[in-house]
């Protein structure tokens, strides 16, 4: 009777994981969307395909894709760094730097951080980009200690 139970659990889990990674699939496909030049669009719709890609990503964070997770929070920084909201993109990248660090990629940890950093500064807030930067000073630091 237990087994079944778990059985009938896990794979009414399976199917919500699996329902969220297709969510996301679709948000990523309207994003791509609102980039991509037609007959009726001349120009990207940055703001919108920044909408759609942080919805991915979190479609994609809920499903377990980490590594489509960490491509969706990327694709929106862009999005919204082209469409002049760096706060937001700040955000984006820190979302992006904690998911490749579940991924062990600390060195790209960094990077995003450091740019996160700079988009914070730039909005006029020196305190947070202060603990993003430290943040990526402790994940430099992990990484020094791995490679001596």
């Amino acid at each position: 009777h237990h087994l079944i139970a778990f059985r009938l659990q896990f794979q009414f889990q399976m199917t919500t994981t699996q329902k969220k990674i297709a969510q996301g699939e679709a948000h990523m496909r309207a994003a791509i969307d609102l980039t991509t030049f037609s007959l009726f669009r001349w120009s990207p719709d940055w703001s919108s395909a920044s909408f759609e890609y942080e919805e991915a990503a979190k479609c994609f964070k809920l499903g377990k894709d980490l590594v489509k997770a960490r491509v969706a929070f990327l694709k929106a920084a862009e999005a919204q760094e082209n469409s002049k909201m760096t706060l937001a993109a700040a955000r984006s990248l820190e979302e992006a730097a904690m998911i490749v660090v579940q991924l062990n990629n600390h060195i790209e940890a960094v990077a995003h951080l450091e740019k996160s950093s700079l988009f914070y500064y730039e909005n006029g807030n020196p305190e947070k980009a202060a603990e993003t930067l430290s943040r990526a000073a402790k994940y430099a630091k992990y990484i020094r200690k791995i490679l001596l």
